[in-house]
């Protein structure tokens, strides 16, 4: 009886929560007009400009005064491709920062953190428009991911291509579908296209993580895929598990259960799996591993494959990808992230990866309302 009641009162609380820090919120923002109007308050020249017509919209948040490696490494990667980089800094930078952005950019746009990284999408992508440039290509990008120089040019060369009117990196099948907005490109004629210009016209800049996601990810998505005939994904649960042919490359995934997050790491094909499939003939060998293909595809697909696939798609796939938020949302824990980081060969950027999970933390450690709005995924 006990454990019944604290259920409904968590439940209770967790729509006490909603009301309070989104509905209201929304309500809110939703009737002042400046939730429409731009919030870039200073733009700079930078010297990293190209006549291509490609550019990137390069979002990030790094407000302690330093441009880390994974900034630097995306900007290098864009500038040696010929890319206009335009980045979009919600908040001040010191003289330094300002300084390692504008040799890597071709703009520097500083606003306020309204709207987080979706606002600063609108804002960049309306600024762009006003000064009338032709683009042939837009890249949407933030910093949200370490980016790693190993497969790093070969995405690029892929989100620029024109072959595909729309590329993203990842895509998310978990709730609503959509592409991954941490890296999408589009062409220049779904940027020209009304309804892409509209939808940037009146999204509201609503700093709430869950509006962002909902209205501005999975919006954004859904009107891609109206005013665009050719998609492409780079990262897919298939192209990994079409790696899962000869006995060597099942031993070699297998051997990496500790790269399925936590709470569906019960579900990775068991140890004596191998056994099971070298004892068999050839035709249950084929059924065997068809369903074991099933079962991962399954657990890939169950979340953002960002985190369900985090280290399976740099290890097999070459992805230069990892989410920075892993342990903060509680996918792994810090010494995973340490073995497999080992694994994968990053180990130049190791201790600095570790230090900003230690100082960071994870959302599991809130309290009261503050960790009910983490489970809701409002912050």
């Amino acid at each position: 009886m006990h454990h019944r009641l604290a259920a409904i009162r968590d439940r209770v609380l967790l729509k006490v929560t909603l009301v309070i820090y989104y509905y209201l919120p929304i309500l809110y923002y939703g009737l002042r007009p400046s939730s429409r109007r731009s919030d870039i308050r200073k733009e700079y020249d930078g010297s990293a400009t190209f006549s291509s017509g490609k550019y990137a919209v390069y979002v990030i948040w790094q407000p302690d005064g330093t441009i880390p490696w994974y900034v630097t490494n995306m900007l290098e990667g864009l500038k040696a491709l010929g890319v206009n980089a335009i980045v979009v800094a919600n908040h001040d930078l010191t003289p330094e920062q300002l300084s390692t952005l504008k040799e890597h950019s071709a703009k520097v746009l500083v606003r306020g953190n309204k709207g987080l990284d979706f606002g600063a999408y609108k804002d960049a992508i309306v600024y762009l428009r006003k000064q009338k440039s032709p683009v042939f290509r837009l890249l949407l990008m933030n910093d949200s991911v370490y980016v790693f120089r190993r497969g790093l040019q070969s995405l690029l060369e892929r989100l620029l291509s024109d072959e595909f009117q729309v590329v993203a990196a990842y895509e998310n099948w978990e709730k609503h579908y959509h592409f991954q907005s941490f890296c999408l490109a589009v062409s220049g004629d779904v940027v020209a296209n009304p309804q892409f210009v509209e939808f940037w016209d009146s999204y509201r800049a609503i700093p709430i993580r869950r509006w962002c996601i909902d209205h501005g990810e999975v919006k954004l998505s859904e009107r891609l895929r109206k005013v665009a005939t050719r998609f492409s994904v780079c990262y897919r649960i298939n192209d990994l598990l079409d790696l899962l042919e000869s006995d060597r490359e099942v031993s070699n995934l297998l051997l990496y259960r500790e790269f399925v997050p936590k709470l569906t790491r019960d579900a990775f094909p068991a140890d004596d799996f191998l056994e099971v499939l070298s004892a068999a003939d050839p035709a249950q060998r084929r059924i065997i591993l068809r369903r074991a293909k099933e079962r991962i595809s399954s657990l890939l697909i169950m979340g953002s494959q960002t985190h369900t696939g985090a280290f399976f798609f740099p290890k097999f796939l070459s992805s230069p990808f990892l989410k920075r938020d892993l342990v903060y949302r509680e996918q792994f824990n810090l010494y995973e992230v340490e073995r497999m980081m080992t694994e994968l060969g990053f180990v130049e950027q190791f201790p600095l990866i570790t230090d900003e999970i230690r100082r960071r933390g994870t959302g599991g450690h809130y309290k009261g309302f503050k960790r009910r709005r983490f489970r809701l995924g409002l912050i």
